[in-house]
């Protein structure tokens, strides 16, 4: 093995990661070992190719903001009453979140429908998720179809000596449309390129506004803000 520890591996893709998208100048985010439901990818980036500018959030967000914007992202626009159904809720209970988010104009409301801000509705984004180890790749596999539910790519990262040795274990991974690397301490090689996921759930949404959203306690490492303060 090229690595004795697991932990090893995932700090050198991280350095990988953040070299690779620093050199892109793209305006991204990372954090490590994100619980999203009842999992936990090694490794997130978030990166956006336009970033919506949103000058006030609502002062505390929670999953149920993120679970609205999902909604109409998918629906394009909803009454309130449709709202409250698809959270199975009442419209009292509705009518506050509709208000905070009204308030910042993340959404718009015109003849009683709701529907997305132009400038967030128009924001380019991507989520990868990532899953390191060092020779488990069946079970590298598996948690990556799990992350396919909110992540629009996942790649599992590995020890060169611990890959899959026959050809049809890799046909799983284009099957599952997975990506697949190797990582050494100075490299990233691409051996199966992921696919791009569609009918994300709603925890999509919750990743991208909990990297957006300005908190000094986020767990999210800006490389946009690490690459001005390295110019300054």
């Amino acid at each position: 093995m090229f690595y004795q520890l697991e932990k090893n591996l995932q700090d050198d893709l991280q350095y990988l990661v953040l070299e690779y998208e620093i050199k892109k100048n793209k305006d991204s985010f990372l954090r490590r070992e994100v619980p999203v439901s009842e999992c936990v990818p090694d490794l997130v980036t978030i990166r956006f190719d336009k970033r919506p500018n949103i000058k006030q959030w609502p002062s505390k967000w929670s999953a149920k903001f993120s679970f609205l914007l999902w909604l109409l992202r998918n629906s394009e626009k909803l009454n309130l009453d449709e709202i409250a159904k698809l959270y199975s809720s009442s419209s009292k209970r509705i009518e506050p979140i509709i208000h905070d988010l009204l308030r910042t104009e993340i959404i718009q409301e015109s003849k009683g429908y709701y529907f997305l801000g132009p400038d967030y509705s128009e924001m380019k984004v991507e989520v990868v998720a990532f899953e390191a180890k060092l020779s488990r790749w069946r079970e590298a596999l598996i948690q990556g179809i799990r992350y396919k539910k909110f992540a629009d790519k996942v790649i599992v990262a590995m020890d060169p000596d611990g890959l899959p040795k026959r050809k049809s274990s890799y046909n799983l991974f284009i099957e599952n449309q997975i990506g697949l690397c190797e990582i050494t301490q100075n490299r990233f090689k691409l051996l199966i390129s992921p696919g791009i996921n569609k009918n994300l759930n709603f925890e999509n949404e919750y990743l991208i506004t909990s990297a957006l959203i300005p908190n000094r306690n986020s767990y999210w490492f800006s490389m946009n803000a690490f690459t001005a303060a390295s110019h300054a």
